[in-house]
């Protein structure tokens, strides 16, 4: 991947170009962070929901991270993508991830130029079936946390997350479980968020900027 300093107006035009011309990898690289102890449920009625996948340019190209607050609930202080279920009044799953962002981060959606929709998810757990959107946020966000949902918010390097994937244990309930994850500055991203952001890596792999 390789990313120079233009034009934000440039960048998001090449990344539409770049995405909508590559296939999605989807299993491909979601099973590389799909960790051995999942089991696969086929009989459950899976929820919709959709996360905001945020591509920033700050000297490189970022990815946008949040902690979620330690509540007691199946996602409680991993690592995420900001996101949540569809409500009724959602006209679709699109406009699900403009208003997750709002509520948990304060990002407007007059600051997300929408470049392309990734493979859906599933997670058992939550029983839930994720829509992952990408974005890119122009100019530098005022973020503004909603302290019930959200910890912290991380930039987290492309760069970075291309050279850090690693097995690492984790604790689960009462016992150590080995999972796929990437590792950056401690931050220990698995599950579905890593399943997500390694289709994203795949596909950002072969991206030039270079005229």
């Amino acid at each position: 991947m390789s990313v120079k300093n233009i034009g934000s107006e440039k960048l998001i035009s090449l990344l539409k170009f770049h995405f909508n011309n590559c296939e999605l990898p989807g299993i491909k690289a979601h099973i590389e962070f799909l960790p051995k102890f999942r089991k696969c449920y086929t009989k459950i009625t899976y929820k919709e929901a959709s996360v905001g996948v945020i591509l920033l340019y700050d000297k490189e190209l970022k990815l946008l991270l949040i902690q979620r607050a330690e509540d007691n609930s199946y996602h409680s202080g991993q690592i995420a993508f900001p996101g949540g279920r569809r409500e009724k009044y959602d006209t679709n799953l699109l406009e699900t991830a403009f208003r997750e962002i709002k509520e948990e981060i304060n990002i407007k959606k007059t600051q997300l130029e929408y470049i392309t929709t990734l493979s859906t998810v599933y997670i058992p757990k939550s029983k839930y079936k994720v829509i992952p959107v990408v974005f890119f946020c122009n100019g530098n966000p005022k973020i503004k946390l909603n302290k019930k949902e959200v910890r912290i918010v991380y930039f987290v390097s492309i760069s970075d997350l291309f050279k850090n994937k690693k097995q690492v244990n984790i604790k689960i309930g009462n016992s150590l479980k080995t999972v796929p994850a990437f590792v950056v500055n401690n931050l220990i991203i698995w599950g579905a968020t890593a399943m997500i952001i390694n289709e994203l890596l795949y596909i950002l792999s072969n991206f030039k900027n270079e005229n």
